[in-house]
């Protein structure tokens, strides 16, 4: 399979670089954990050069008034030494300075901030403030930096969030750069339902697929056989999903998926996949055997060969 989540990484790595992302496209042999090890030690490494005078301009804002530090932070410092600085303040004190920012500053704050050294502070924002914040970035297509956020998020800043972003393609691409994949079940445990077969008619409509099979790759069980029934009950949903599996090689999440269905679901899988080529079945069951749900997909199996024996 074509690793997504390497291509987020080249994309997030560009953006540290200040490349376009096609300037890294020779990397794309390189493994995601590989590219992602690699960004977070050139970001250390360009902080640890210059910490010591982050540190010492954070004990000096904290000597200030909040709006006289809120007034330097705008006109003096800027977004990239605000954001360094952030990181060494007491995270009370970078809440409260956070809150007197203008908006559009502080997403331009947000930009420049590593969320491993700022956890803290943006798990204290308070909701409204998060989605003022979001808002202004989803304006400029932003996704990157909402994504990278996601980690850090409280629960209920991730809620407020969600439902104020009204674009359920927006939240794929969100999701598509989110730093930690394994908090993904959580936050689209957030998402109704009919939010979350939303984003499935998105990947279909706005060419979406790559940011949506991403995502249903590390969802937990239950919730890949619920993005598989949005999917295997469309006929135009399946004949998309499929199309957009072959043209990523990503077989092992469609197999992934139709392992949770029933009979029904799978039948209709092996019904569709009979009527393309004979390919595409083959990638399907050697990803099945790969990823170790060959018994589970017996039923797909048996419809299939009924189709063509």
């Amino acid at each position: 399979m074509s690793d997504l989540t390497a291509h987020a990484e080249r994309i997030k790595l560009a953006r540290v670089l200040g490349l376009a992302p096609a300037e890294l496209d020779y990397l794309e042999d390189r493994d995601g954990q590989a590219l992602r090890d690699f960004r977070e030690s050139l970001s250390d490494a360009l902080f640890n050069r210059y910490r010591a005078r982050f540190e010492g301009m954070a004990k000096l804002s904290s000597l200030l008034p909040l709006a006289a530090n809120a007034r330097l932070s705008e006109l003096v410092l800027g977004p990239t030494l605000s954001a360094r600085i952030a990181g060494e303040l007491p995270v009370k004190r970078a809440i409260a300075l956070a809150d007197r920012l203008p908006v559009a500053f502080l997403a331009e704050v947000s930009r420049e901030l590593d969320p491993r050294r700022a956890a803290a502070v943006v798990a204290g924002m308070p909701p409204q403030r998060v989605v003022k914040v979001a808002l202004v970035l989803l304006a400029e297509d932003d996704h990157i930096t909402m994504g990278r956020f996601l980690d850090s998020l409280s629960e209920a800043a991730l809620a407020a969030t969600i439902k104020a972003i009204e674009s359920d393609a927006a939240l794929l691409r969100i999701g598509f750069f989110a730093e930690d994949t394994d908090r993904l079940s959580d936050i689209v445990r957030l998402m109704p339902a009919g939010r979350r077969r939303g984003t499935v008619v998105a990947a279909a409509e706005q060419d979406c697929w790559p940011e949506a099979l991403s995502l249903m790759l590390h969802l937990d069980d239950d919730l890949q056989a619920e993005f598989g029934q949005f999917i295997f009950e469309d006929a135009a949903l399946l004949s998309s999903a499929v199309d957009a599996v072959a043209e990523h090689d990503a077989w092992p999440v469609l197999v992934r998926l139709a392992a949770h269905q029933n009979g029904d679901g799978q039948t209709r899988l092996a019904e569709y996949c009979a009527g393309r080529n004979a390919g595409d079945h083959d990638h399907l069951t050697a990803a099945a055997e790969a990823e170790g749900v060959a018994d589970a997909l017996a039923p797909y199996a048996a419809a299939y060969r009924k189709q063509r024996p």
